[in-house]
């Protein structure tokens, strides 16, 4: 709070900047974020927060890193495409939840690639008919 009283009372006490006759107008120029503009006449919303921009945070990790991920992707260790098995309902149905809804990669613990080709392979068995849509159970032919 301290930061935004500081720039409202520099602001307030500066003195308006002397016109250039052949200017057309205030000038606009690019600032560092938390310092004050050359034309202080003006105060962008910007100018107002704190140094640290507290809207750039590091995203959570969605999964496990890369070398535990390929260590557990069992189709990375038998080199197997997702894709190629979305004919298989019983394989697809362990990355199913009981409401029909796939697993996200913190639970299976899939590499990325395979997370992205399996979802694909879900959703293909699931418009051919191959799997339920709305539960896990697999019917046995």
């Amino acid at each position: 709070m301290d930061h935004i009283t500081d720039i409202l009372e520099n602001a307030a006490k500066l003195q308006p900047l002397p016109s250039n006759k052949f200017s057309a107008g205030p000038t606009y120029e690019r600032v560092r974020k938390g310092r004050l503009p050359k034309d202080r006449r003006f105060l962008k919303p910007t100018d107002l927060l704190p140094r640290e921009d507290p809207f750039r945070r590091k995203r959570a990790l969605l999964g496990p890193g890369a070398a535990e991920s390929r260590r557990n992707d069992w189709f990375y260790q038998l080199g197997i495409d997702p894709l190629d098995e979305a004919t298989n309902p019983r394989l697809l149905s362990y990355f199913v939840t009981d409401m029909g809804k796939m697993k996200s990669r913190a639970e299976t613990r899939l590499t990325w690639r395979s997370q992205r080709r399996l979802t694909k392979a879900i959703r293909r068995a699931k418009m051919m008919g191959v799997m339920p849509i709305l539960t896990k159970h697999i019917s046995l032919y």
